[in-house]
């Protein structure tokens, strides 16, 4: 009794659980043992760690490099093996040259074996819960000593202690680890939302922003011609009526975007995809740009037909988005606007000769509120970072995709991929 309370003292000194199971073992020898030692498995009942103690301390380097060479599992041939495989008890009275043959994988294992020279033997499984999750190993040698069936009792209330020492101490490691799993990732949850909120009152400074400077626009000049109609000339009404056209496109946009923004929010920003011939989506398209600012740069390469499983409303809106970014993004140089069939696809590309998008951003620029580094740095080229994320939004809603091909300094390839139909 006076060993149990020892033990059980023991194994509640230590905070390392295994410290306290190497601690264990030695107190064991001589009192239990003349070399005694934890088996520790997972749940494939392999050992994965041990502790050891041998009352002849040279030995005991003997015993480590038995466990290290020949590491305990179910499917050994170990004696303690038995253990593993039936969840109980096992005493040995008396281990002849035969048993150790018998129970060791090759010669090496033999002469490490033969070199401790055990004589009787007693193991007994750690359960806890219902599981295994180890085996204590009693083994007599030096002092010629015999375990039989009386020894077991107290092996077995030592055991159960070892057993929810390590059940405790790893239950207790385990709960630590979700619980820092679960806190990391409550940290990476405040860390998104903050920073979506900074990227929400952006966008509002730049919607304020970029309202403020076609409603000037349009102010100023309807202001003009009410107060000043007679006192102008034909040339100049038709100015100022096309500078207040040009700013309510402006912002017929700005407000699309941001309704495509509030759709995409919502999960209401979906296509209907049909049979259809695009080619007349894309001239629509080609000839709303060409209408705005630089859109005398376009270049168009269209075949007769472009048959493909689409939303043709869609795709226009995509199409004179992409047209929207290149005459933004790349102030100068052509434009160009192709299409053409290939392996079942149905293939729309615009084509810029602008600064290009740096490799690093380039997997960005999809996610909603993403503003490229550069944008700052291009005159009237703001952005509000929407576009592309509807963009993408309304081209997989279509069973598509869009692609990028960009080198910095030479451009970039917008590809919109949709599947191809036969309208025959």
């Amino acid at each position: 009794m006076s060993f149990l309370i020892e033990a059980s003292a023991l194994l509640a000194r230590s905070l390392d659980y295994k410290v306290a199971l190497q601690d264990l073992v030695h107190l064991a020898v001589p009192y239990l043992a003349d070399w005694c030692t934890i088996d520790l498995v997972d749940k494939n009942k392999t050992s994965y760690w041990t502790a050891v103690a041998h009352v002849v301390w040279k030995k005991e380097a003997i015993v480590r490099e038995l466990h290290r060479r020949y590491p305990l599992d179910a499917h050994s041939p170990q004696v303690v093996a038995r253990v593993l495989r039936t969840g109980q008890p096992l005493v040995l009275p008396d281990i002849s040259d035969a048993v150790l043959a018998a129970t060791t994988q090759d010669d090496e294992h033999l002469q490490l074996v033969r070199q401790l020279a055990p004589r009787s033997m007693m193991a007994v499984p750690l359960e806890a819960c219902g599981r295994l999750i180890g085996v204590m190993s009693f083994l007599w040698a030096e002092s010629g000593y015999t375990y039989d069936w009386a020894r077991m009792a107290l092996a077995k209330e030592l055991a159960s202690r070892v057993a929810t020492v390590v059940d405790t101490a790893q239950g207790n490691g385990e709960r630590r680890r979700v619980e820092e799993a679960l806190e990391q990732a409550q940290q990476a949850e405040i860390a998104a939302w903050s920073e979506l909120d900074r990227r929400k009152t952006e966008l509002i400074t730049t919607i304020a922003h970029e309202l403020r400077t076609p409603l000037t626009v349009v102010m100023g000049y309807t202001e003009l011609l009410v107060t000043r109609l007679g006192q102008i000339s034909a040339e100049e009404v038709l100015f100022m009526a096309s500078e207040i056209s040009s700013g309510a496109k402006i912002l017929h946009q700005l407000v699309d975007d941001v309704f495509a923004f509030t759709q995409l929010e919502t999960g209401e920003l979906t296509a209907q995809p049909r049979p259809v011939d695009l080619i007349p989506v894309l001239w629509q398209a080609a000839d709303a740009s060409r209408l705005v600012t630089g859109g005398e740069r376009l270049v168009t390469e269209l075949p007769e037909s472009l048959p493909a499983h689409a939303d043709p409303e869609r795709v226009g809106q995509v199409i004179r988005h992409l047209l929207r970014n290149a005459l933004q993004y790349a102030p100068t140089g052509p434009i160009t606007l192709r299409a053409r069939q290939s392996d079942g696809k149905s293939l729309i590309e615009v084509i810029d000769c602008g600064p290009g998008i740096p490799v690093e951003e380039q997997s960005l620029i999809w996610e909603r509120l993403y503003r490229g580094s550069g944008v700052a740095t291009l005159h009237g080229a703001r952005g509000m970072g929407l576009g592309l994320a509807v963009v993408k939004t309304l081209v997989e809603s279509q069973n598509g995709r869009i692609t990028l091909a960009s080198v910095p300094g030479q451009g970039c390839t917008f590809g919109v991929v949709l599947p191809a139909v036969d309208l025959a």
